[in-house]
């Protein structure tokens, strides 16, 4: 586990009222608007009229919109954490908050139930460890790493390279990271990075399948596998 988290700069620690910035957001993946709900938000991408993309926590964990953002655009589109009115985030270990601090948290479990821990806990050698390799988060609550270096343990590994996108109009060939529907029988339903992020294919897959959920998880076939998302501490 990385211990080296940065001391805490007072004078870039959120102002009180910067939290409570998030009423009602609507999701640029699935574009179900919600009202004080937690989102991500990409801290590069920004639109002419100062929106910027919002992910909301269902699109992160079943359609692994995180990693297909960055796996499109580039590792350097990390995500910040949006907290709504009212809402803290606990460090699992010791229950006080990571608020206004630099902590970790798990970009392997699921974000809707999360897993977080403060820096105190982090530097205390006694303190229980956890079974994923932890990102940082800064005191503005930027996730310091990519997502798509932490794949998740249902991550297919080595996969046969060379598959087509299942994508509308799209007639690229996938190398690298691509995203398979759980649901869909043989021969199976895959999109790239692309198509999976710009076009929205992982949520306009579920409107032309009659809502039904379709849960997407993240192969991998390029030729040098991390495998570093289940590292124990």
């Amino acid at each position: 586990m990385e211990n080296n988290i940065p001391e805490v700069d007072r004078n870039s620690s959120p102002m009180s009222g910067e939290l409570a910035t998030l009423v009602e957001q609507k999701c640029n993946l699935c574009e179900n608007i919600q009202t004080n709900q937690r989102y991500v938000e990409c801290t590069v991408c920004q639109d002419g009229d100062g929106s910027t993309f919002l992910l909301c926590l269902a699109c992160v964990d079943d359609r692994a919109a995180c990693i297909a953002h960055q796996a499109n655009l580039g590792s350097h589109h990390l995500f910040r954490r949006l907290v709504p009115p009212g809402t803290i985030h606990f460090c699992n270990h010791c229950h006080r908050t990571t608020m206004g601090d630099w902590s970790l948290t798990c970009l392997v479990c699921p974000s809707r139930d999360g897993y977080d821990m403060c820096r105190s806990c982090c530097l205390n050698p006694s303190a229980p460890r956890h079974a994923h390799r932890l990102a940082q988060v800064s005191p503005r609550y930027i996730i310091q790493q990519p997502h798509m270096d932490y794949l998740p343990p249902s991550t297919k590994y080595g996969v046969r390279s060379g598959f087509a996108c299942d994508g509308v109009w799209c007639p690229d060939d996938m190398e690298g990271l691509f995203f398979h529907c759980t649901v869909c029988p043989r021969p199976g339903y895959d999109l790239c990075p692309a198509c999976a992020d710009s076009q929205r294919q992982t949520y306009l897959h579920e409107i032309q399948r009659g809502n039904r959920t379709h849960r997407f998880v993240v192969y991998d076939a390029r030729p040098s596998l991390p495998q570093l998302s289940n590292a124990g501490q």
